[in-house]
Order: C-alpha cells, then sequence, then structure tokens
C-alpha cells in the first residue's frame, strides 16, 4: 500500500506547472535544532491533492519527532498548569526547559495543525482519507500524562482552536468531513442501484455484499467523526465514556483517549482500490524505464574522463586554495659545535665545562633545598611538644551562709587550683613562620627544570653522540684525536659526578647514561686506560658501579700482576664489597695462556693470592668469605697448574693445592 501511487510521471513529471509545486514541495521547510530539514520540506501540504501519500507519510515523521523530542508532551502539560497561557508563550517555555533553541519552530509548525490543514485539503474519496482523520483526533482527544505514567482526565484539543484563525480552520474541517460523508452515501447510492440492476439480471453475489458493508461502516465511521469533532463534552474532565449514546462508538474512543500503541485503522481503506491504483503506477514506471533505455541505447554516450580529470575539474570548479603560510625558521636553542673544537682536547672541555658546572649546580641547590626541608621538618616536629603546656591556675569560690544565724562568722571562701593548657604565642609564630618556609621551599622544588638546564643537557648529549661517530666514520690519523677527546672528557664528567648530582634525580641520570657512553666507546676499549680505571675505583669506590664494568684487567696484561696486587688494597681500605666486583674480572687462565709470563711473575702472582688468602683471616666473616671462595674457586686451577709446573716459591702453597 505504501507506494506513492499518485506519482505517476504523466500526472507530475511531465506538466511544468505540477512539476514547480513539486520542486516548492521539497524546498519550502522549517529549520529547527537538530530536526532534519528534509523532514520538513517533505511535509508541505501545497502539493497534497498531487502527492497525498508522500505527504502523510512526511507528516508521520514530523510527528514523531515532536514526540520524541519531547516537544509535544511539554507543550500539554504546560496547557494543563496554566488554562489561561497561549500556544506559542507555552512552546516558547517548553524549548526554554528541553534546552533547546527554537529557531522558526511556531505554533504553526505542530503536528495538529498540519493534519487539520491535511485534512481540510484531501479529497473527498481518496484511500488516506481515513488514517488522516484518525492521525488529527489521535492528536485532538489526546490526553496530557503528568508526571505519574497514566494520563490525565479531559483533554485539551479545544485549546488550540480557540483563536480565530483556528476556528475558520475547524468549520472548514467539518464542510470537508461532510463531504466525505455526503461522498461515502452517495456511493452506498450507486452501489445499491447497481445491485438491483444485478439482481434482476441474476449477477449478484457475495462481494457486492462484502463491498455494501464496507460502505455501510465506512459511512457510520465518518458520521461518529463528525460527532467526535462537534461535541464539546468528549474534553471535559468528568466525561463518562458508558453513558455516551451508541453512535459516539466510546470504545474506539477510549484507545484515542489512552492508546497503549497507535494502530491505524486499515478496516476503513479500501485496500484493493489501492492495489489497483498501485499496479497502475507499476506499469507506467515500467513503460517509462523501457522508454529510457531505447532512447539510451540509441543515443551516443561522450567519452568519459578518467579518474584524475574529472577530480581535477571539479577543484578547478570551486576557489583557488590560498597558497600556505610562510615557514618562519627560529633561531637554533644552542650553537652547534665544530669539528674542529671537537678534535681539540682543551677546547672541547672548556666549551662543554660550563654546562657540566650548571648541571652540577643545579644538583647542589636542589641538594641543598632538600636538607634545609628536612631541618624544617625537623625543627617542626621538635616544636609541636612545647606548643602547649599546662599552667597552675586558681580560682575562689565564695559560699555564703543558707540561712541567718548567729553562729556563721561569714560566707566561706573555698580556692579552687587546677592546672590549664596554654598555647605559646612564641613557638605558635616560630611554627607558622616553618610551615611558611615549608610550603615555599616545596613550591620551588616542584617547579618544572629550567630551560637553561634543558639546553646544556641537550648540547652535552649532542657532544657525546658525535664523538661517538667521529670515532667510528673519521680516519685513523683524526680518529685519535676524537677518542682523546672522548677519553678526557669521561673523566672530565666522571670527577664531576658528587653525592650531589646522585641524589638529584635528573642530573644523576645525564650524567650516568654520559659516563656509560663514553666509557663503553672510549675507555673499555683502550687497554692503556685499564690502570686508571682502577685508580680511579680505588680512590672514588663510590662510583663502583660504574666504573667497575669498564674495568677488564686482560686487555693489559703487562700490568696484570699490578692491578691484582691492588685489589688487596681494596680489600683492606674499602671492604670485600668493591673488592669482590673488581676481583671478578680478573681471568687468571687466559692470562697464564696468553701472556708469556716470567718464573718470577708467576711466582709473585702466587705470593699475591697467599696475602689475599690470609687478608680474610681463619675465621672469615661473611663478606670476607665470599671473597675467599672466588679466589678459591676462580683461581685455585690456575694455582695447581703453577704448581704442577714446578713453579714452586712459598712451601705453604702446597697446603692451599
Amino acid at each position: 500500500m505504501i507506494c506513492f501511487p499518485e506519482f505517476t510521471c504523466n500526472s507530475i513529471f511531465h506538466s511544468s506547472l505540477s512539476r514547480n509545486r513539486f520542486i516548492n514541495f521539497f524546498t519550502r521547510g522549517i529549520s529547527v535544532f537538530p530536526f532534519p530539514f528534509w523532514l520538513f520540506a517533505l511535509s508541505l501540504l501545497q502539493s497534497i491533492k498531487e502527492c497525498p501519500w508522500l505527504a502523510f507519510f512526511s507528516l508521520c515523521a514530523e510527528q514523531r519527532f515532536e514526540e520524541k523530542e519531547g516537544i509535544w508532551r511539554q507543550l500539554l502539560i504546560q496547557l494543563k498548569k496554566d488554562p489561561k497561557i497561549a500556544i506559542e508563550n507555552a512552546l516558547k517555555k517548553v524549548f526554554v526547559e528541553l534546552k533547546k533553541p527554537q529557531g522558526s519552530f511556531s505554533a504553526d509548525s505542530l503536528s495538529i495543525y498540519r493534519w487539520a490543514e491535511f485534512c481540510s485539503s484531501v479529497e473527498p474519496g481518496h484511500p488516506i482519507v481515513p488514517l488522516v482523520w484518525q492521525k488529527f483526533f489521535s492528536l485532538y482527544l489526546q490526553r496530557p500524562v503528568l508526571d505519574s505514567t497514566l494520563p490525565e482526565r479531559g483533554s485539551l484539543g479545544l485549546r488550540f482552536f480557540s483563536q480565530s484563525r483556528a476556528n475558520s480552520q475547524r468549520r472548514q474541517m467539518k464542510s470537508c468531513l461532510s463531504a466525505v460523508v455526503m461522498k461515502t452515501q452517495s456511493q452506498i447510492g450507486r452501489q445499491s442501484r447497481t445491485s438491483d440492476d444485478e439482481d434482476r439480471g441474476g449477477g449478484g453475489g457475495p462481494q457486492v455484499e462484502r463491498e455494501r458493508e464496507y460502505l455501510l461502516n465506512t459511512l457510520s465511521f465518518f458520521q461518529t467523526l463528525n460527532l467526535w469533532l462537534e461535541e464539546p463534552r468528549l474534553h471535559d474532565a468528568s466525561l463518562y465514556l458508558p453513558g455516551l449514546p451508541q453512535q459516539y462508538n466510546s470504545q474506539r474512543l477510549a484507545t484515542i483517549f489512552s492508546p497503549p500503541e497507535f494502530c491505524f485503522w486499515m478496516e476503513f481503506v479500501p485496500v484493493s482500490e489501492v492495489k489497483v491504483r498501485r499496479a497502475v503506477l507499476i506499469d507506467e514506471w515500467l513503460q517509462v524505464e523501457s522508454y529510457q533505455k531505447t532512447l539510451a541505447s540509441h543515443t551516443p554516450k561522450p567519452p568519459r574522463d578518467d579518474a584524475m580529470t574529472r577530480i581535477r575539474k571539479r577543484l578547478d570548479k570551486g576557489k583557488q586554495p590560498v597558497a600556505p603560510p610562510t615557514l618562519q625558521v627560529g633561531p637554533a636553542p644552542f650553537e652547534h659545535l665544530t669539528e674542529e673544537i671537537m678534535l681539540s682536547q682543551d677546547s672541547l672541555l672548556v666549551f662543554l665545562k660550563s654546562d657540566i658546572q650548571f648541571v652540577v649546580q643545579q644538583a647542589s641547590s636542589h641538594s641543598t633545598k632538600a636538607n634545609v626541608l628536612v631541618t624544617l621538618d625537623t625543627q617542626y616536629m621538635d616544636g609541636l611538644p612545647v606548643l602547649y603546656s599546662n599552667q597552675p591556675r586558681q580560682f575562689m569560690v565564695s559560699v555564703p551562709c543558707k540561712r541567718s544565724s548567729s553562729r556563721c562568722a561569714g560566707p566561706a571562701t573555698i580556692v579552687f587550683r587546677y592546672e590549664e593548657i596554654e598555647l605559646s604565642p612564641k613557638w605558635e609564630q616560630m611554627l607558622k613562620v616553618n610551615r611558611s618556609e615549608y610550603e615555599q621551599l616545596v613550591a620551588s622544588l616542584s617547579l618544572p627544570l629550567s630551560l637553561d638546564f634543558c639546553k646544556a643537557v641537550v648540547r652535552m648529549e649532542h657532544t657525546v653522540s658525535e664523538l661517538s661517530r667521529m670515532a667510528e666514520q673519521l680516519p685513523e690519523t683524526e680518529r685519535s684525536k676524537a677518542v682523546q677527546s672522548g677519553v678526557n672528557l669521561f673523566y672530565e664528567i666522571l670527577t664531576s659526578l658528587n653525592l650531589d648530582c646522585r641524589q638529584f634525580p635528573p642530573s644523576c641520570q645525564f650524567l650516568t647514561s654520559c659516563v656509560q657512553i663514553l666509557g663503553q666507546e672510549f675507555i673499555q676499549k683502550d687497554p692503556s686506560q685499564t690502570v686508571k680505571i682502577l685508580d680511579c675505583l680505588i680512590k672514588q669506590p663510590s662510583k663502583a658501579d660504574l666504573l667497575a664494568p669498564l674495568f677488564h684487567p686482560n686487555n693489559s696484561p703487562a700490568h696484570f700482576l699490578e692491578m691484582y696486587s691492588n685489589v688487596e688494597t681494596v680489600a683492606r681500605e674499602e671492604g670485600p664489597n668493591v673488592a669482590f666486583s673488581v676481583l671478578t674480572k680478573f681471568n687468571v687462565q687466559d692470562w697464564l695462556d696468553g701472556y708469556s709470563s716470567s718464573l718470577v711473575d708467576r711466582s709473585t702472582f702466587l705470593h699475591q693470592i697467599w696475602r689475599g688468602i690470609l687478608l680474610c683471616g681463619p675465621r672469615p666473616s661473611l663478606e670476607f668469605e665470599i671473597l675467599l671462595e672466588v679466589k678459591t674457586s676462580l683461581h685455585s686451577p690456575a694455582i695447581v697448574i703453577c704448581i704442577q709446573d714446578g713453579w714452586l716459591a712459598c712451601p705453604s702453597l702446597h697446603l692451599l693445592a
């Protein structure tokens, strides 16, 4: 049924007047907040006589929109609360409560007025007439629903037709409904005459009876609608439906007042007539489609451009794009070091010394503030116990005589002594100042790193990266200069890495990473730096975690015994923990196999092992037990080899073997 039977090519599209109306039908509309434009545009009632089905479904969409957005429900609530408010003012309040822009949505845009106009404009004999009137009365007789889920008694349909303009429209609806009744009566008369002729000719049958029954039911339905339109008692709150006459069809009225779910009354729609119209429409559409295909087959098609050409043509139709803005190149955040400066040992340290000192200074400043913070907390905790003190107090109470008597010498005086808590003004002020300084210090420590600190870090990081690249890519003559610059920079940063830097995470993380990178690139690979690394480790045992991974004594076999003897000094002065990290780096077996040591060197090595074992003592502590285990497990196989080869310089070593 929903096929828009009126859309025939001959009647609409081939007529210029009808085509203009159809265009106006699609272009007129009312824009309202998020409501889609096409819904109001399609619901133009100007072309109802030509496109009633299209207008019907468009108005259904508008009504559904009002109900979904809550406009219709809130409007009925406003009219129910204020019996004297105008429709336009109530509609404004509705949009304020819904917090949505009203735009050009006026009272004339309400679905109840548009359905009323539809009822007045549709042809009386059209099959859609019963559905249009049903949609109108579903709004006209609808009862408002307030806070509860049950509808209120009494509808508000008459409020919408109280003005002069609405009254004239209501009178026009009455005349149109009367025309529908007269049209139905004339159909019944024609059907009666036709059935009489068929009865005389013997051609009557059940089909005629069913058609007559349908026309009588439809006539009764339209007469009932006429009563609903003229009866004001249907809007009264005291209406008693069972007391209405039979002509009012109270059962159908009940479905209008409180419908569980809207359902069209299809029993009053001539479905057979709609099917006939649909068949005619399909036949016309197929004829037009066949004609267009035939016409297209005889018409030569122009050559089609490729995709790129079509895209360019579409782009050329619009405005030319604005040229991109000029790129503004800002100044560099720091000056890059030249290759000459990097290869010059003195110039590189002079250039980077200020950056290293600035990073260290920031760490020292942070450490100083942290120490002050601890001091303030300590002072605050010391001041809390003396903030309050118990002070002795007393007061006297005079008790008079209860009765007049010559024996009473006068009122009795009672002295009460107690201790009262007292706030010390001096300590109160001191603690306030303490907390104020504390908060200022915390705020200062919470500030982000300065831009100068970031520049210094980036400049040093860039220098370290460039030195590593130059040491790999430059020729041998220039490479030695880059290696020496990297070595000098390593020791400069290592010397600057003090305890304050270790306590400040940004400085600690950056300087530690620089030491590790420079050490792996320039120190670990250079055998001449092995002895110097061990000396640094002995002088700065707090940096053993950074220096121990860089120490590889087997890279310098000529100084192997000298470095091994220094381990004893480390164990004696710094304890076995630092000595353990160093001692595990000595691979005695590789030294014996790869280095042509003399008998004196091997005997000296055995004496050093023996002195290390004696250092642990007869009953070593747990830490020295670990050191002793390293000596016996890692180095005793080499001792056995020495004894087997006859290198016996110490008789007591037989006991160890």
